[in-house]
């Protein structure tokens, strides 16, 4: 049974080349994968790096964003199983067989993404160490997995469709609902471990927009929920937070300063900062939204 690996990647050069050792090292020497970059734009830069490993490169002359490109994949894939990677990530030894097996009895199924954090983390990587890619949490309250480490069944695509092109982000979650909703059976696989380096600041905070601009378009432009109540849902969230933060700290300076307990402090700083980033570019997102779209 081929297994078709799919990788999009724009211009992370250094990311790729990581991720395509780590798969060199483990199974290259299998006959029953293939593997596929799918250069978003990145132009030849990343061509050279899909040549010298000796893979199959599909490419798109501009970018058009990782769901684009996996679907461009996925139409020039072979295999009746297609496994998902980042293009700044490592496999590990079990990672493809433990997917595979996963799907003898599931059509969907989320890997575990364990954060990697390098000498001296910043505090804000320790957070991400902690919070980052709650993969069996996402598969039981929300139905998908993140594409970073994600094995399916081709077939499925006859029902379900491949990814939607509209979405930068959140295509995540509108392709595994829609899984979900057909039926299909989702599991999660500790097993099929891959490693993610930790984000530090100004990556998290870059994500965290892109993420909240794909949680407003999934749920304006595609769900096509309430505009004017999402808009405010989105501001009541984060005056929530500002509340949260501050009782936290009010907490913290009563009854808990004496521990001397910094990392938690640190810890409950960061976190709602992160909630109050996310949810402000919310709210603004959707905003723009209802102004383009009226």
């Amino acid at each position: 049974m081929l297994v078709s690996i799919i990788i999009p990647v724009f211009n992370d050069v250094g990311g790729l080349r990581v991720t395509l050792t780590s798969i060199m090292q483990f199974i290259s020497n299998r006959n029953d994968i293939e593997i596929i970059v799918c250069n978003d734009g990145g132009g030849e830069h990343i061509s050279k790096i899909a040549a010298s490993f000796g893979v199959r490169e599909v490419r798109l002359e501009k970018n058009k964003g990782s769901y684009a490109a996996r679907n461009k994949g996925i139409d020039a894939s072979k295999g009746e199983i297609l496994a998902f990677l980042d293009a700044d990530q490592q496999i590990t030894e079990n990672w493809l067989d433990a997917g595979v097996a996963s799907l003898n009895d599931a059509d969907y199924a989320g890997g575990q993404i364990k954060i990697v954090t390098g000498y001296n983390p910043s505090d804000w990587e320790l957070v991400d160490e902690i919070t980052a890619f709650p993969v069996k949490s996402s598969l039981e309250k929300m139905h998908f997995a993140p594409t970073a480490n994600l094995f399916i069944r081709k077939a499925l695509l006859d029902k379900t469709g491949n990814f939607n092109e509209i979405l930068r982000s959140g295509g995540d979650t509108d392709f595994g609902i829609r899984v979900f909703n057909n039926g299909f059976k989702q599991i999660y696989v500790p097993d099929a471990i891959t490693l993610h380096p930790a984000r530090n600041k100004a990556e998290q905070i870059k994500k965290l927009r892109r993420i909240a601009i794909g949680y407003a378009e999934l749920a304006l432009l595609i769900q096509n929920k309430n505009r004017l109540i999402f808009v405010f849902g989105s501001f009541g969230r984060l005056i929530q937070v500002f509340i949260e933060f501050f009782w936290r700290l009010l907490r913290y300076l009563v009854f808990d300063c004496w521990k001397n307990d910094k990392i938690t402090l640190k810890f409950i700083y960061i976190n709602k900062l992160r909630k109050l980033i996310y949810f402000w570019n919310v709210m603004l997102c959707a905003i723009k939204i209802i102004i383009e779209y009226r």
